[in-house]
């Protein structure tokens, strides 16, 4: 995306997912509009966590935790990010 190219190419910013996301992809958007189809599987990765080098990454992950038996099954159709960084 363009976007994302402005951030991390024009303004430096780095992507904590390609620094410590691993080999998974890190998808985070794409549940069914009325959040009811646990078969519709993510397909982007659309939620970044970007910082500056003065900070040390550490960790990050994705987490989708299912909320109910029935519809709306996730609060969102975006997975959330958590990441960790440290100031050295």
């Amino acid at each position: 995306p363009e976007i994302y190219s402005l951030l991390t190419t024009g303004a430096g910013l780095r992507d904590l997912w390609n620094e410590v996301g691993g080999r998974s992809p890190g998808l985070t958007w794409g549940h069914d509009s009325l959040l009811q189809d646990p078969k519709v599987l993510f397909e982007f990765r659309l939620d970044w966590l970007l910082f500056d080098g003065r900070l040390q990454p550490l960790d990050v992950d994705v987490v989708d935790p299912v909320i109910g038996t029935s519809a709306p099954l996730w609060f969102s159709d975006h997975a959330a990010v958590f990441g960790t960084l440290v100031i050295p």
